[in-house]
């Protein structure tokens, strides 16, 4: 007897569009278990995962995967027919790619159609139909033998993975908008979930080349090979493939492993706009580019300054690397990064990156301008513009944290405009900054989120200490981690909602003393009844004052319980998703 033939024992009246799903997903753990896959074959079996939690998703959300199926979706009862043909198709696609079949057959031989009265019985939940359609077959899997790679017709794998994206291309056609959408989000999520636990090369590569196999037309079968994905869902394959291919050189430069030949820039080479270099930001002219420098600030340290100044020149080289990496996504809104500067006029020598300032052609640059001063200079932009504002500022620091790469310094004072000739159209308004084009800086101190990554204590500004969390404040030993980087998020978020720098809207002085007042304020957001939350309510919206709560006071509603390690794959995937679902995904969604 097949497996799916013993999976459906106790299904009883299951409709069949359910049992051929359930062999579908039987296939995909056969194939996935198979015994002695050849390295060069591995990017295709993490191809075929991804195509496996693509059909889950559309079962989902077609309705096969419902708490309840007393009643099927639309375009389930529209499309049955058509449906069953097209997952037919896979587990034939299956069938045809193994040499040897009987045992090592996934699929139904003969399907019986279940008489219409049968049908329309009240079925079991269908989240617990695919347990237990699974755990049948975990236990088949022991009792028989594994499906060995010989076994498999080695020349049509590459085809079967191409078919199988075909088919899942193919199954969402037959969903409406709306539930596209809500599975276009599933998979993006299940990707970066994905890049988020993988952390070795090896494994990365694998995932860039997983998502780079191309779409090939079939020719042949029950439908027509002419559907396309939808733009967006190329677009989501394109971007965690980038991703993981930066995570990647990111681990090698961080080891040591890559050869790195960042630009050393001489000083005497650029013409400062102010002589004085003793700022954190300096703007000037770089042959024929406009740029600005960013200092780093000095750190304080126990170990000698001999070993402390190698550690810095190493840090800032790896990050210059990084920096001007050419695979390094648009979606981190970073500079142009074209090298760094040392200045050793002084007994302690100074670090600065050097970015260039990017400005179209039809415009004239003016100068830069940062949040910080904007908040203060400029009138308070409408509803739509702060919150596209902070949607954009979330999800550059998201993607950074999907390839596992620290901030550090997140501020208002990070995030930066280029001030240009005022133009007519979208976003002009008479003003010369656009605020719908944010550039995040302020990397001096950034790294990955490795264990073995070389961190020390800063020593900075106190108008920079406002953003830091409380814990480092005090705990001088304390390394960074996401939750602290949400954590400075959340603060920006409320800056940019109320249009006030955080000072004055936790009513406090700037001095050192009062620090961690801020974080003793912010900590009563959740109270019932805060005149603060009440405000931001009133300003922004509920949604937004709970996702801004959510940064700030983190543990679970960020993914990350009290004490967690942070560090760890699956709490840093539990976090990815929660940053997600409960900061990127509902500012998105922010309707005014």
């Amino acid at each position: 007897m097949d497996p799916l033939s013993v999976a459906g024992i106790g299904l009883g009246a299951v409709s069949l569009t359910i049992q051929i799903f359930a062999g579908c997903i039987k296939g995909y753990q056969i194939f996935s278990d198979a015994a002695g896959v050849p390295s060069q074959y591995q990017h295709l079996l993490t191809r075929l995962r991804i195509e496996k939690t693509r059909l889950l998703s559309w079962g989902e959300q077609i309705g096969l995967l419902e708490a309840s199926l007393t009643v099927t979706s639309t375009s389930l009862d529209l499309n049955s027919s058509v449906i069953n043909d097209v997952l037919l198709e896979i587990q034939a696609a299956f069938r045809a790619c193994v040499d040897i079949q009987g045992k090592y057959d996934p699929f139904i031989e003969q399907l019986v159609i279940p008489p219409s009265s049968q049908r329309k019985q009240k079925r079991i939940p269908t989240q617990a139909l695919l347990e237990r359609v699974l755990s049948v077959s975990e236990r088949l899997s022991h009792a028989a033998a594994r499906l060995q790679w010989a076994m498999v017709k080695q020349d049509s794998f590459k085809k079967l993975i191409e078919k199988l994206i075909v088919f899942n291309d193919r199954m969402e056609s037959f969903l409406d908008r709306n539930a596209l959408a809500e599975i276009h989000n599933m998979q993006i999520q299940s990707n970066m979930t994905l890049l988020q636990v993988t952390n070795e090369v090896t494994q990365l590569r694998l995932l860039v080349e997983a998502l780079s196999i191309t779409r090939q037309p079939i020719g042949h079968g029950t439908f027509s090979s002419g559907i396309r994905p939808t733009s967006e869902r190329k677009d989501s394959e394109s971007i965690v493939a980038g991703l993981a291919k930066f995570k990647a050189e990111a681990i090698l430069v961080e080891r040591d492993v890559l050869q790195q030949n960042p630009t050393r820039i001489n000083l005497s080479d650029i013409i400062l706009e102010h002589s004085d270099v003793e700022t954190t930001r300096s703007t000037g002219k770089f042959q024929q580019y406009n740029i600005w420098l960013e200092w780093r600030e000095q750190v304080e340290d126990e170990r000698s300054s001999h070993q402390i100044q190698n550690i810095i020149d190493q840090r800032v080289k790896h990050l210059t690397t990084l920096l001007c990496n050419k695979d390094k996504s648009s979606l981190f809104r970073t500079p142009s990064c074209l090298g760094y500067v040392c200045d050793k006029r002084d007994e302690v020598p100074r670090y600065a990156l050097v970015y260039k300032v990017e400005v179209p052609p039809s415009s004239k640059y003016l100068g830069l301008q940062t949040l910080r001063d904007a908040l203060k200079s400029i009138r308070m932009p409408s509803l739509g513009k702060r919150i596209a504002l902070s949607s954009e500022v979330a999800e550059s620091l998201f993607y950074l944290h999907t390839v596992s790469w620290l901030h550090k310094g997140l501020r208002s004072d990070s995030i930066v405009f280029v001030r240009q000739q005022a133009m007519e159209g979208p976003g002009g308004d008479g003003n010369t900054v656009n605020i719908s084009s944010p550039i995040l800086s302020g990397f001096d101190y950034s790294r990955p989120d490795l264990i073995d990554a070389q961190t020390f204590h800063n020593i900075m500004r106190v108008e920079h200490d406002l953003y830091r969390h409380p814990d480092l404040l005090q705990l001088r030993t304390k390394r960074s981690q996401k939750s602290y980087d949400l954590y400075s998020l959340g603060l920006v978020l409320i800056e940019i909602a109320l249009w006030r720098p955080i000072e004055e809207i936790v009513g406090i002085e700037v001095r050192r003393s009062r620090l961690l007042e801020v974080g003793q304020k912010l900590s009563k957001l959740g109270d019932t009844g805060n005149v603060l939350r009440s405000e931001l309510a009133a300003q922004v919206g509920d949604e937004y004052a709970d996702l801004t709560t959510c940064c700030i006071i983190g543990g679970g509603s960020i993914g990350a319980s009290p004490g967690s390690d942070e560090t760890d794959p699956d709490v840093a995937a539990h976090m990815q998703e929660a940053f997600f679902e409960n900061v990127v995904q509902k500012l998105r969604q922010l309707r005014v």
